[in-house]
């Protein structure tokens, strides 16, 4: 494209050189998009070859043993119901990760923990999204269930915010304003397919080759088999941290955007340069559960976000990223924006707030 400027001798036609910059943009154009549908082809590629199972993707994987096929290699957290590790399949060195639940020698537990696995794997075999964790099946044995999934994170969220962006280096918190378009993204499409995630925190958020994927579908909720989007469950699921203000029976799909918000918040801190543990002890509340609960203290919340350095990157992303989240905070429910809303919302600035596969 640079050819088309390389020889311009003194004196040159406006209408030439006009034409030559009207010709270097559509071939600027042209390359960005061919560059836009190879990421977003490969990254549908690696979201969708999954082989299809031959089998019910709820059922578990007849005749494998995971500690013949899989190799054991590091920790790599702890999920909502057990143990995640990095393993690699022996036969073709392929690495993935694998979360390890271990029951009591009790059918009542086994059955009940049983059900949950069942939930999460087709919960995540359902949800094909390229910001979305993928799993392939599930195994079991006497003691112990062991989900396989994509992708191995080289860190979660809550570690990237906490320990990478230590300092604040620039070429770490760079990538943090496209993860909100696509965090947004992938939530209103779970949303979409009829899919409550129910724990919405940094740690279920893994970052891999500097992408986010929405992770640990363990307590969410498939409403499409419900009569409504909001909880009735006995037990209570999430953490409280990041619980909405309204009770449990009154939690839908909207408890899953305050719990976006919340981890946006954090997000916005870091970005503007400010301390995690300031934000924390900002909105801390003595004498009551949770004292760092976001919904204790909305409003300590509120003034923490509206006297953010205002110095840090285009005023007008600020502005936006500001105005979405403190809207996903909203203490009445009813006054939250949709997650496709958000997304929407976020397209006002494409090129900031969205990875290429998502624009």
């Amino acid at each position: 494209m640079l050819s088309h400027f390389a020889s311009h001798p003194p004196g040159l036609a406006f209408e030439t050189f006009h034409s030559r910059v009207e010709t270097s943009t559509e071939l600027f154009e042209t390359s960005l998009e061919d560059w836009k549908e190879i990421v977003k082809r490969v990254s549908e590629e690696e979201t969708r070859s999954l082989p299809p199972l031959p089998y019910p993707v709820d059922q578990p994987t007849p005749g494998l043993d995971t500690s013949a096929r899989f190799q054991w290699l590091e920790p790599l957290g702890t999920g909502t119901y057990g143990q995640v590790s990095k393993v690699r399949e022996v036969s073709t060195n392929s690495i993935y990760a694998q979360k390890t639940i271990r029951v009591q020698n009790s059918n009542r537990a086994k059955n009940i923990i049983e059900q949950q696995v069942k939930n999460e794997v087709t919960i995540m075999h359902k949800l094909r999204h390229h910001h979305i964790a993928s799993v392939l099946f599930y195994v079991k044995d006497e003691t112990t269930f062991y989900i396989i999934m994509l992708p191995v994170g080289d860190y979660d969220l809550r570690h990237f915010l906490e320990v990478n962006c230590a300092g604040f280096p620039r070429t770490e918190t760079r990538h943090l304003d496209q993860w909100f378009g696509c965090l947004a993204s992938a939530l209103a499409y779970a949303h979409q397919e009829r899919v409550k995630h129910e724990d919405i925190k940094p740690s279920n958020i893994l970052i891999r080759d500097h992408q986010p994927y929405l992770a640990d579908f363990g307590s969410a909720k498939d409403f499409s088999l419900m009569e409504g989007s909001t909880s009735t469950d006995e037990y209570i699921v999430g953490t409280p941290v990041y619980w909405p203000p309204e009770p449990l029976p009154q939690r839908g799909r909207a408890a899953d955007v305050f719990a976006l918000g919340c981890v946006f918040s954090e997000m916005l801190t870091v970005r503007q340069h400010k301390s995690l543990q300031e934000y924390r002890d900002t909105r801390y509340l003595p004498h009551v559960d949770n004292p760092y609960a976001f919904r204790t203290n909305l409003d300590a919340v509120y003034t923490w976000l509206q006297e953010l350095p205002d110095n840090v990157g285009p005023p007008e992303v600020r502005s936006l990223l500001l105005e979405q989240t403190m809207n996903m905070l909203a203490a009445d429910p009813t006054q939250r924006p949709e997650a496709r809303v958000v997304k929407r919302n976020f397209r006002h600035e494409p090129d900031a707030l969205f990875c290429l596969s998502c624009s």
